[in-house]
């Protein structure tokens, strides 16, 4: 039984409360996956003859997390750019080896959260799989681990700031 056929079976009840979080943990992750991919991009184009690398990084991000462009203009841009938005996804298992465990676990959630909403998003597991970026035997993380983990992940790309402890009174009069 691969990682993304597990996903078929009942997945783990997530707490209606907690899918927000969890939503947002899997985009801070979308979010290193750009930062990361617009350097990876930039590296290996050459400007004058590629498309706006922000704009690519993007659609890349979407189209590996199954995330459909609304705007009529971001969905032409990924229709006419869909060779480099392959090319990109087939390179990043090799390219960016460092994030595929941080991509697996925020796919796996993605898709348990749809799966709470009623939604089966199975096709996005296993197109990552089929693309070498899901680490098919990576153990799926609790909840609270993987929300502490993409937190740190997102600290140390200076997306958000670390946790701070609050100040008590005690610590305030000294």
């Amino acid at each position: 039984m691969t990682a993304a056929t597990r996903m078929e079976d009942t997945p783990p009840a997530i707490d209606g409360k907690l899918i927000p979080i969890m939503r947002e943990a899997v985009g801070l992750v979308q979010m290193v996956f750009y930062v990361e991919l617009k350097g990876m991009l930039s590296e290996k184009t050459d400007m004058g003859k590629q498309p706006d690398i922000k704009r690519l990084s993007g659609a890349v991000v979407n189209d590996l997390f199954g995330i459909h462009p609304t705007r009529k203009r971001d969905a032409s841009f990924a229709t006419e750019h869909r060779l480099l938005i392959e090319s990109a996804l087939r390179e990043t298992a090799t390219q960016l080896p460092d994030l595929l465990p941080h991509l697996t676990d925020a796919l796996r959630m993605q898709a348990i959260c749809d799966l709470q909403e009623g939604n089966n998003t199975l096709a996005t597991l296993l197109r990552a799989q089929a693309l070498n970026i899901l680490i098919k035997e990576r153990p799926l993380p609790l909840p609270s681990t993987f929300i502490t983990t993409v937190r740190t992940l997102g600290t140390r790309y200076g997306i958000v700031h670390g946790i701070t402890p609050a100040v008590t009174e005690s610590d305030a009069e000294s």
